[in-house]
């Protein structure tokens, strides 16, 4: 793909920062690293299959995932699909 960073595996948490802070917008679960981009402003696509939205920030971010989950209630969440990211892609692209 055409102008995406892949920067999985040991690489240090101030490369990934500076990754992010020049990004456009961030793609990831309910982590640091999405915590981090939301910090700095950026558009997060964030794919909440198993986290409760409380536990999530709630402004600039585009949520994606199963139902509303309570604190308790963790049973069988819905899988994002490919499909939902790309539309969510599209919408801040």
């Amino acid at each position: 793909m055409k102008n995406v960073i892949d920067r999985t595996g040991n690489i240090n948490l101030f490369s990934r920062i500076q990754d992010i802070k020049y990004a456009k917008f961030f793609i990831g679960v309910s982590s640091g690293l999405s915590w981090v981009a939301w910090a700095l402003g950026k558009p997060v696509v964030l794919i909440s299959d198993c986290t409760p939205s409380f536990h999530e920030f709630q402004s600039n971010v585009i949520r994606l995932g199963g139902k509303e989950l309570s604190a308790i209630d963790y049973n069988t969440p819905k899988i994002t699909s490919v499909e939902e990211v790309i539309s969510a892609l599209k919408a801040i692209v």
